[in-house]
């Protein structure tokens, strides 16, 4: 099933539909049909999880995931955490200093209400920003 991290970061990037592998096949297929006539097309356990905000004119998750607070940067330096890299791999992938990530990484902490390096990695292997 889908994080609604993934599903918060789809929308927020105005993708036309989502579908989860988790579906019956046939749904799939419909959907993949639904989709390249164009159509807006989410599968019923993510629809379960959007509504449409007239005001923005955007889908949005229903419930707000605490990493809506964070940037893309931010998601991409906590994904990589997640898989277990270290703050000087992850600088040498992203092409930024040991230091930015440390500082990123103690943002995010903030914006998550996380008070260690544990219950960090905690959080993004259980929420899955990947």
């Amino acid at each position: 099933m889908a994080s609604d991290t993934l599903i918060d970061q789809a929308l927020r990037l105005n993708a036309e539909g989502i579908l989860s592998r988790d579906e019956p096949l046939l749904q799939l297929v419909q959907g993949i049909r639904r989709s390249a006539k164009g159509e807006r097309t989410f599968s019923q356990s993510i629809n379960a999880r959007i509504h449409f905000d007239p005001a923005r004119r955007q889908f949005r998750l229903r419930v707000d995931s605490p990493t809506k607070r964070l940037t893309n940067r931010q998601l991409e330096i906590l994904r990589h955490l997640a898989r277990g890299d270290t703050v000087k791999s992850v600088a040498h992938k992203l092409f930024i200093s040991p230091k930015s990530v440390d500082n990123q990484k103690l943002q995010i902490m903030s914006k998550l209400g996380v008070r260690d390096k544990v219950r960090l990695a905690l959080y993004a292997v259980r929420e899955g920003p990947d």
